[in-house]
């Protein structure tokens, strides 16, 4: 494209570093996004917005755009062509990505020396001799200390620290299952009449058409033709001119005695209505 006007930049914010554009880029999904239904949407939005555009000075370049963006949805829908490209585009966003230097381990530093004792030998205490008692000064019975004045030894202590701080944790557990149990109870019971099982999936509902619909003047038709995808289609004398077709990305061709014909690719998303409009050239034949 020419480098006067970027469409990328200017249409769908793409700016030049990330050109050209990955299929999740252009669509401006996140990468890899596994949900059929937002690319579906992101494609309907953005070719929606470029066919207003193809009328204009810059056609040639929204066609471009509707093209490009055509060739991405049909990959992304296609499962086994979307795990390819997945491949593809994991591959260069790791070659992508520079690899970091390891950063130096620092050394801890040497605990610092330990000081030597200034203490003089005449303030140390001094050693207490054992007294012998004889067996004749031994009392027959001693008095016991009061209980209150007795010291426990420090195991006695410890053993009932570690008793004592084990119950916290047996009231925190209990107040633990008792919230998980009311949780699953309320939303046992806050689950509305007729909705559908979890187990359920999406595709077992029935797949909703697409409604493409012409703007073809009524005194035009006559003469005129329309054909989806190579099939000749049926245009009503009176009322507007509507098709139930599948959800895609279909190759429509309209012919009108006197103008130029219109044959372009449409994209319409699942239950979906999509207007086409065309500004009508006539031919210079």
């Amino acid at each position: 494209m020419a480098d006067s006007f970027d469409p990328y930049y200017k249409w769908l914010g793409i700016p030049p570093r990330d050109q050209p554009p990955n299929h999740y880029r252009l669509l401006g999904i996140e990468l890899l996004e596994a949900d059929r239904d937002v690319i579906d949407a992101a494609a309907n939005r953005l070719m929606t917005y470029l066919h207003e555009l193809a009328t204009g000075d810059d056609g040639q370049y929204a066609q471009t755009l509707l093209n490009e963006i055509a060739a991405a949805r049909l990959c992304l829908l296609n499962p086994q062509k979307k795990a390819e490209y997945d491949k593809t585009v994991c591959g260069q966003v790791k070659s992508a990505i520079p690899v970091a230097s390891p950063l130096p381990v620092p050394t801890p530093p040497a605990p610092p020396p330990r000081p030597a004792s200034t203490t003089p030998e005449s303030l140390l205490p001094t050693p207490i001799e054992p007294v012998s008692v004889s067996a004749s000064t031994t009392p027959t019975t001693a008095l016991s200390p009061p209980a209150s004045t007795q010291s426990e030894p420090a195991s006695v202590i410890r053993q009932r620290r570690k008793s004592g701080s084990v119950l916290p944790w047996i009231l925190g557990g209990f107040i633990t299952i008792s919230l998980v149990a009311i949780l699953f109870a309320f939303a046992n019971s806050s689950s509305a009449p007729g909705t559908a099982p979890a187990n359920s999936s999406p595709g077992e509902s029935e797949k909703q058409p697409a409604v493409l619909v012409i703007t073809l003047p009524q005194k035009a038709r006559n003469g005129a033709s329309i054909e989806i995808d190579g099939t000749s289609m049926n245009i009503p004398s009176s009322g507007p001119v509507r098709f139930e077709i599948e959800p895609g990305v279909h190759h429509v061709r309209i012919t009108r005695l006197g103008f130029e014909p219109f044959d372009d690719k449409v994209g319409i998303g699942e239950g979906s209505e999509f207007t086409l409009k065309h500004n009508w050239k006539k031919s210079s034949l």
